[in-house]
């Protein structure tokens, strides 16, 4: 989602729960207690969050809805931002003389501050013109007079064509954010970059515990008593985001997949295909474009086992296996074959459009296949393609047909999704009655699988 949505995720209008506001707790022995409200000038009738305070306690972070002095700010097209803003606690009378930073603008949103350790830096988070991705973290100087520079951008190891978010850094001068770009659990996850000369080094997942098959965030982490917090909407809470204690952070092992992608009848490297690292589940993982040198890489958990896709106008799509491994790179390579090498006379050929039992839902590993169709018809313009949808015998007449006409329009539809006309493509689903093998009840396992499955016919070339 975007960052106003992150920040924005309890409106009136969106959800009905009350604008977020900030609060202060006190720790008593390890336990947060005594919340109350942020006294000054901070909190308004709109949202504000995220706060970071400088080590001395004289100078508040925090973003909130584009609103200063009286005004409420939209964007060309109608959507109130993030901005991000600082105030000052004078005397220790409450936080006040609230500034908008420089660089804020009701056109893109910036917020989630973080500080250095030494306090020279601000980090936060923008989607404004110039970034990788849906959102990425910036890095900004605070001059002694206590001004703001001018924003930087962190390197491409840390920002992705994804969302990073919520940046964090520690004692050690550890960066930790939140990202759906990098490979995770699910959802966003916390991940962590240690620092490296002017910037940050590898990215790694902090793994299971921390993080969950939902959005995992805002976590703080003190390496010296090995403990933080981590925010998170997973299963179990007690509303739609919670606070949860960490302790002792195990990290996980990895391991880098380095892929080469070539032409299969050439052995030429292949620039500019898209490469998905899929689990064991068909679950994507992460995607990424080969270079020039027709190389790309994947961070993933070193004790299981992958698999790398790899498709490209023009070539047929292709797939390699990847076990798992305790080394600290693993290399695998994908051969691409020109696409016409699947057009066999009236038929395009392809693997087996898989489907789950009694199901008619497109998975991973079908888009995979379905995928080389698509290609092969935006080659070929005036091509148009019948897809034929097949059962096996296993059940009623009536119901194969329905199920393999259900199967037939999800396939068209798929197709369509892609771009192709509705006019160049159609389906029909035949139930069981066209079988590859005609063996009716004593049909072995692979002969059902034979009979279960779907053509794409070429009407017209």
């Amino acid at each position: 989602m975007p960052l106003e949505e992150t920040l924005l995720a309890k409106t009136y209008q969106w959800n009905e729960e009350p604008y977020l506001e900030i609060y202060k707790a006190t720790n008593v022995g390890g336990t947060m207690k005594n919340a109350e409200l942020l006294n000054g000038d901070v909190n308004t009738k709109y949202h504000e969050s995220n706060a970071v305070i400088s080590a001395d306690g004289k100078r508040m972070y925090f973003d909130r809805n584009d609103y200063f002095e009286g005004d409420y700010d939209k964007s060309a097209n109608g959507i109130n931002q993030i901005n991000l803003y600082y105030a000052e606690n004078i005397d220790g009378k409450g936080w006040s003389a609230v500034v908008s930073a420089p660089f804020n603008n009701n056109e893109y949103s910036t917020g989630h501050p973080a500080l250095s350790q030494d306090g020279n830096t601000l980090y936060f988070v923008s989607d404004m013109p110039g970034g990788k991705g849906g959102s990425d973290i910036y890095m900004v100087a605070i001059n002694n007079d206590g001004s703001l520079g001018t924003p930087k951008r962190l390197g491409d190891n840390i920002n992705t064509e994804g969302k990073e978010l919520f940046p964090y850094i520690d004692s050690n001068g550890t960066l930790y954010f939140s990202s759906n770009g990098h490979m995770g659990i699910g959802g966003l996850d916390v991940f962590y970059a240690e620092a490296q000369g002017d910037g940050f080094g590898v990215v790694n997942n902090l793994g299971n515990g921390v993080n969950s098959p939902a959005d995992d965030f805002a976590y703080k982490y003190d390496p010296t008593t090995q403990s933080g917090y981590v925010s998170s909407n997973r299963e179990g809470g007690m509303g739609s985001d919670d606070i949860y204690m960490v302790e002792a952070v195990e990290i996980p092992c990895e391991v880098t997949i380095a892929v080469l992608v070539i032409n299969e009848n050439t052995n030429a490297a292949v620039a500019g295909a898209r490469v998905d690292l899929y689990d064991t589940m068909g679950n994507r993982l992460s995607t990424k474009t080969s270079n020039v040198d027709g190389m790309v890489s994947f961070k993933a958990a070193c004790d299981q086992a992958h698999e790398v896709q790899g498709v490209l106008a023009d070539f047929e799509s292709n797939a390699s296996k990847v076990a798992p491994a305790n080394d600290q790179k693993v290399s695998a390579t994908i051969a691409l074959k020109p696409i016409e090498e699947i057009i066999v006379e009236d038929q395009i050929v392809l693997n087996p459009i898989l489907f789950d039992l009694d199901k008619s839902n497109i998975k991973p590993q079908a888009a995979f296949e379905l995928d080389k169709v698509v290609s092969v018809m935006n080659k070929y313009p005036e091509m148009v393609i019948a897809v034929g949808a097949h059962t096996d015998s296993r059940a009623t007449d009536a119901y194969n047909l329905t199920l393999s006409e259900a199967r037939a329009q999800s396939t068209v539809q798929y197709i369509i999704s892609k771009g192709i006309s509705g006019k160049r493509i159609s389906g029909k689903g035949y139930g069981e009655t066209q079988p590859k093998v005609s063996c009716g009840d004593s049909c072995s396992e692979a002969e059902h699988q034979l009979n279960r499955r779907s053509e794409f016919t070429i009407v017209k070339k």
